[in-house]
């Protein structure tokens, strides 16, 4: 993985991939040619990147953030998802433990245009991200840097215009999370919808109980915030007209009238299996009923 291929891109597009981040950000940096070993695959698992030998575990960020990995001396940058910190064998003389950063999915960029100027990027950029000092450590980033770093330069509306076509460039974290909790859900649910057991792939959704947006970085992954549903019944569950009971009874909004329902194929005596009812879907459900749910 340390070898994978790099893809090319210059300041403006990598700028244009950092911008769709939606969560926080944890910044490491490698400046020196002889450090650069520090940050090395899993020799349990290649497809895994470790970060350094920290004296400390980042605190400002969870599992599924994002963590990111700048290699200044050959504009090279790694990005990929958090996935906790490594506690190294052996306690240092003083007695402090030393960590490795877990990198899952990474993908590696090469900056073609890192050592030359460019005024309308290197504010934003080079400036209040890539070279923003930080702690001896680590730099955090606690909010989506679209709305905090970019917000505060007047180059912004120049630089947006080549954000267009920047998802081509490959970073599929969030998408790679979605994928995994549907792959959970479908063996969790056996393939079925979890509510009318209907069994036919193409209409069966990995639904969030607690919305992704509402969701921290490990609910976004958490198999107990997950339900397979038809297509039918996602879309009335997603937008809070249907909500399910510690039982497991299906409750209507009012919003939902008899022909309506029937319209859409959601019968009355539909429920959840109990069995599927874990401590932690209960306590998602209890969100879903306080906050999406519209009994109207």
């Amino acid at each position: 993985m340390r070898n994978q291929e790099a893809i090319k891109v210059t300041k403006k597009k990598l700028l244009g991939v950092l911008s769709h981040f939606n969560r926080p950000i944890v910044l490491t940096k490698n400046k020196r040619e002889t450090s650069e070993k520090n940050f090395r695959p899993d020799p349990k698992n290649p497809e895994i990147m470790l970060d350094g030998y920290w004296t400390g575990k980042p605190v400002k960020i969870e599992n599924g953030d994002f963590c990111v990995h700048y290699v200044t001396h050959k504009g090279e940058i790694w990005i990929g998802t958090y996935d906790g910190a490594l506690p190294l064998k052996g306690l240092e003389p003083s007695g402090r433990q030393r960590y490795s950063l877990v990198m899952k999915e990474p993908k590696v960029y090469k900056i073609t245009d890192y050592d030359k100027p460019n005024i309308e990027v290197d504010p934003i950029l080079m400036d209040n991200f890539l070279h923003k000092n930080g702690a001896v450590t680590y730099t955090y980033f606690p909010t989506p840097i679209k709305n905090t770093i970019i917000k505060k330069t007047s180059s912004q509306s120049s630089v947006d215009e080549d954000f267009i076509g920047a998802d081509k460039i490959v970073m599929r974290t969030s998408r790679v999370n979605q994928d995994r909790l549907r792959r959970l859900a479908i063996s969790v649910f056996n393939g079925r919808c979890a509510i009318s057991g209907v069994d036919l792939p193409n209409i069966l959704i990995c639904s969030h109980i607690k919305p992704w947006t509402d969701s921290s970085g490990a609910e976004k992954t958490d198999g107990d915030n997950a339900l397979l549903l038809a297509s039918n019944w996602d879309s009335v569950f997603d937008r809070g007209l249907i909500t399910i009971m510690d039982d497991g009874d299906i409750k209507f909004s009012r919003l939902l009238s008899q022909s309506i329902r029937d319209s859409l194929g959601l019968s009355k005596n539909s429920s959840l299996d109990p069995r599927y009812l874990t401590e932690g879907r209960k306590a998602y459900l209890d969100f879903h009923r306080r906050h999406i749910f519209i009994a109207k």
